[in-house]
């Protein structure tokens, strides 16, 4: 069974969903290395935004922490992720990201962008991955998150299975804490979701500032198979447009033309 470890992030201006795709075996040797990862510092999780953010969140455990701690523990963290020597080179980042748009009906609000990222990142995984077993889908257990996975997933297989039949048999969706022992690619997704939310943001709304290492080195590591997609709001108008026309919301969005990241 294909295991996939989905995290989401979001600003005002952009809504990501990803995480990591891989092999039970291959996510079994990936949990040591990470946890040896986490030993350095040392501490028992890695969540970007609270970290970066530490000086702002009266309830970050990084407080105290310099800007140079910051900077060393995304290298390592990265590292890990990007290491072709051991089982983790076999990761494969997914995932979908849409600009929020004040404007549509689909992404007026994180709850409505939603179903297109739900929708999309299972039509994605489905159909670029095959699995003898199934597709297995954790998402970390933050209540917003198992919120939206509670209210969009039956939908989303409801929508999925009109357009192709029988497309999601054999698939699974859980929760877990990103803490958990056993459950640490949860982290890793927080790290991938973090550096993409971040780059579309600042691409968008400051195109002259530089993309941050972090980004470009998972980029550079994994743009062969990389499987991200992002939804502007020129995309968002196409979907609207060719569902006028009758068209199913499935059909729409995978004519519509998303941006390979």
């Amino acid at each position: 069974m294909i295991g996939i470890y989905c995290d989401e992030s979001h600003d005002d201006h952009t809504y990501t969903l990803a995480g990591w795709l891989g092999s039970p075996a291959g996510w079994e040797q990936f949990v040591p290395a990470w946890r040896k990862m986490l030993e350095e510092f040392p501490v028992q999780y890695f969540h970007a935004s609270e970290l970066v953010n530490r000086d702002f969140d009266e309830n970050s455990r990084y407080k105290g922490w310099t800007f140079d701690d910051e900077k060393r523990f995304f290298t390592r963290a990265v590292d890990v992720v990007c290491d072709d020597k051991n089982a983790c080179g076999w990761m494969v980042p997914v995932g979908v990201s849409v600009s929020l748009n004040e404007h549509s009906r689909w992404t007026s609000t994180p709850e409505t962008a939603w179903k297109l990222l739900f929708v999309r990142l299972f039509m994605l995984v489905l159909n670029r991955f095959q699995a003898q077993n199934g597709i297995s889908f954790v998402f970390h257990r933050k209540p917003e998150v198992k919120n939206y996975v509670d209210r969009f997933y039956d939908p989303a297989k409801l929508v999925i299975n009109e357009a192709f039949p029988g497309k999601l048999h054999g698939d699974m969706v859980g929760f877990a804490n990103d803490e958990e022992a056993g459950f640490e690619p949860l982290q890793a997704a927080d790290l991938l979701v973090y550096e993409w939310r971040r780059r579309i943001t600042e691409r968008l709304a400051q195109p002259e500032k530089r993309q941050r290492t972090s980004y470009r080195r998972i980029r550079e590591a994994r743009k062969r198979d990389a499987e991200l997609h992002h939804y502007d709001a020129a995309a968002v108008d196409s979907i609207l447009a060719q569902m006028a026309t009758k068209k199913h919301f499935v059909e729409a969005m995978m004519r519509c033309p998303s941006t390979d990241e």
